[in-house]
Order: C-alpha cells, then sequence, then structure tokens
C-alpha cells in the first residue's frame, strides 16, 4: 500500500479513532441536533410568555368585575344576605351589616337561622321548603334579631345556581317594614298632589 493511500485513511486521534470525515459528519449531527433543543427552547418559551400575558389579563378583567360587584352591593340600601342550601352566611352587603349592627366577618360566622328572631313570621324551616319547590320568596315577612330588638323586614329572595345549573344557595335581600310603610304612603301622597294638581289645571282651562 502506498504511502499517499495510508495518508488518506489517516485516523484524527481527537475523533477517537474515527476518520476525519466521520467525525465531521457526527459534529454536523451534534449541532443540528442543539439548534433543534434551542428551536424547541425558544418555542416553549414564547408559549409561556403568551400564557402568561392570557393570565395577567384574565386576572385584571376578574379584579375588576370584583371591584365593580363590590362596588354596587355598597351602594344598595336593601340589605343582602347570600347563604348555601345549609343556612351558612357566604356574602352581606354593608346595608345588612347597618340593619342587623353586626359586622361582615362577624356574620359569616353565623347562619341564617341565627339571624332570625323567635317570633319571625318566616323562619329558616319556610325558606327551606319554598327552595325545595324552586319558587321565589316574595314579599314574605321576617323577624331578624338585633341589638335593638326584632326588626320586621319585608323579605325577597331567589336560589342561586352554580355553572352546571345545580342549586347551591339562596339571595335574599329585605328593607324593613317601616321603610317600605313610609316609601308606600310617600308614593301615595305624591299621587294624591298630582291628582289635586292635575283638577286645578282642568279648572284653570275652563275658566
Amino acid at each position: 500500500m502506498s504511502a499517499s493511500g495510508s495518508k488518506g485513511r489517516a485516523l484524527d486521534p481527537a475523533a477517537g479513532g474515527l476518520g476525519i470525515d466521520a467525525a465531521v459528519a457526527l459534529s454536523a449531527d451534534a449541532e443540528q441536533a442543539w439548534i433543534a433543543v434551542i428551536r424547541k427552547m425558544d418555542e416553549t418559551y414564547a408559549e409561556l410568555v403568551t400564557q402568561q400575558v392570557e393570565l395577567e389579563n384574565k386576572n385584571a378583567a376578574l379584579e375588576e368585575a370584583q371591584a365593580f360587584i363590590a362596588g354596587v352591593m355598597a351602594s344598595m340600601t336593601d340589605a343582602l344576605i347570600a347563604c348555601d342550601l345549609t343556612g351558612r352566611i357566604e356574602q352581606v352587603n354593608v346595608a345588612a351589616e347597618r340593619l342587623l349592627g353586626r359586622s361582615g366577618s362577624d356574620l359569616l360566622e353565623l347562619r341564617l337561622a341565627d339571624l332570625l328572631a323567635p317570633e319571625t313570621p318566616t323562619g329558616f324551616a319556610d325558606v327551606l321548603a319554598i327552595v325545595a319547590k324552586r319558587q321565589r320568596i316574595v314579599d314574605r315577612d321576617f323577624a331578624f334579631a338585633t341589638p335593638e330588638g326584632p326588626l320586621p323586614v319585608s323579605v325577597n329572595g331567589a336560589i342561586r345556581f352554580d355553572s352546571r345549573g345545580r342549586a347551591v344557595g339562596i339571595v335574599l335581600m329585605g328593607r324593613p317594614i317601616g321603610e317600605l310603610r313610609k316609601a308606600y304612603s310617600d308614593l301615595a301622597a305624591a299621587h294624591e298632589r298630582l291628582k289635586q294638581a292635575q283638577q286645578q289645571l282642568v279648572h284653570a282651562e275652563k275658566m
């Protein structure tokens, strides 16, 4: 065998005994593999960034919705009490705190039955019976226990459902009967004044 032929098949010590061409081919394959790995890492990172942005947007929308609901509840003049089907109170508004003379944190440790005076015309058992029939609570008289004594309240309510349509709780809204009577009295007085004004107008037109 000629010397030149031996040189053509010379081994590269750095290639672990492989020929130079084979070593170059392995090096190119390894480089392509690393490039593929880096590209996959870039794609994964881009997906994570996109998901993070979407999550932040959803959180911002959720916080905005919660702030809106809190603002609406705070501005309500009627007392709102939300409880689960066992009567455990889950949410109240500021009007309910004022009506019952208790803080929101105190109310969340109680059940609806704990808030009712012994002489209440409508008890928690009545509420459960209405809920069992899938009916609404319409202008029912309740008596709530307050630091000043039993307080008559006119209450309306409905069943609260979850996203699957299952009944999970009850929402009650009430206003002291004294306030309602005053509102009805004011409305009747305003109606009477309107009638008198109309009569005076008709009389003036005839003259």
